[in-house]
């Protein structure tokens, strides 16, 4: 009996079996989008921060600033939209790797944001393969 080659790893396999670390701050208003997008980065291995409204995100910022590797926010939130929120962290660490999420397109939803070094773009709904493969690409 002959051992069978293993078939060639899809990108998507390999994004889901990605492990990162360190905190992930998650901003959305959404409630149901904020807790999936924390249940997939936790599954990664991830720590999680979640704010729902761009003023709670600048305050988590403060707080735990340090320790946060990467921001996932939403681009339509009340209080302080997404716009104003990537500025204002990017005042406070303009290295930070913010992923804008969103249910526009993308070409509508980056228009702001252009020129600024954003990290990427999620559209949603995206899955844990979708996640995890724009996380490696920002953190690796």
């Amino acid at each position: 009996l002959q051992a069978r080659p293993n078939p060639p790893r899809s990108a998507s396999a390999e994004a889901t079996d990605w492990r990162g670390s360190g905190t992930v701050l998650v901003v959305d208003d959404e409630v149901v989008m904020r807790v999936v997008a924390a249940r997939m980065l936790e599954r990664m291995g991830f720590r999680v921060l979640l704010a729902d409204d761009g003023l709670q995100a600048v305050e988590r910022f403060c707080a735990e600033g340090e320790n946060i590797r990467a921001v996932l926010l939403d681009l339509t939130m009340p209080h302080l939209d997404g716009e104003g929120t990537f500025r204002e962290l990017r005042q406070l660490r303009a290295d930070l790797p913010v992923v804008l999420m969103s249910g526009y397109n993308e070409q509508e939803a980056i228009r702001g944001f252009l020129g600024l070094g954003l990290a990427g773009f999620l559209q949603k709904p995206f899955t844990a393969a979708d996640l995890g493969a724009r996380m490696r690409e920002i953190l690796s």
